[in-house]
């Protein structure tokens, strides 16, 4: 499952020819309302927010309204259905906003996260401006499992 970002649907542009017994899924559980929640509990700053709008319009590439044939999830909830309809064993998660509940990760399922940044240096979201505020210019891309503990 990939973000709906310039990245993740490049990523999962790649994917449909690469893997094609893969399921492709798109995060669409990132919305406006979100991103308004996280700027006033201070997660994520409003210079970010804009700096990261500003490169995703002057990307080109998939734009977001390219879909290919990828299903689409909003939820845990939906997320959960799609994994039982698929009999999925592994769940990889690249840019997606989408926060995996307990119960989803309670299932027989491994899920691992592709995280844009080194850990545990830089987790959690908005990674690269912080690595780059940081003075970190030589990141690394990091997988990891996602357990219900920390």
């Amino acid at each position: 499952m990939a973000g709906n970002d310039y990245w993740g649907r490049v990523a999962l542009q790649r994917l449909e020819f690469s893997v094609p017994r893969a399921t492709l899924v798109l995060d669409m559980s990132s919305r406006t309302r979100r991103t308004w929640k996280l700027l006033w509990k201070r997660k994520i700053s409003l210079l970010d927010v804009l700096r990261l709008g500003l490169c995703e319009m002057r990307r080109s590439g998939p734009d977001s309204s390219h879909h290919g044939g990828w299903l689409k999830v909003r939820s845990n909830r939906e997320l959960e259905f799609l994994i039982e309809e698929t009999s999925a064993h592994t769940l990889i998660l690249f840019r997606a906003g989408l926060i995996i509940d307990a119960k989803l990760l309670n299932l027989p399922i491994d899920v691992l996260n592709i995280h844009a940044a080194a850990l545990p240096e830089f987790a959690g979201l908005m990674a690269i401006p912080r690595a780059i505020r940081a003075g970190s210019l030589g990141q690394q891309v990091t997988m990891h499992h996602i357990t219900s503990t920390i």
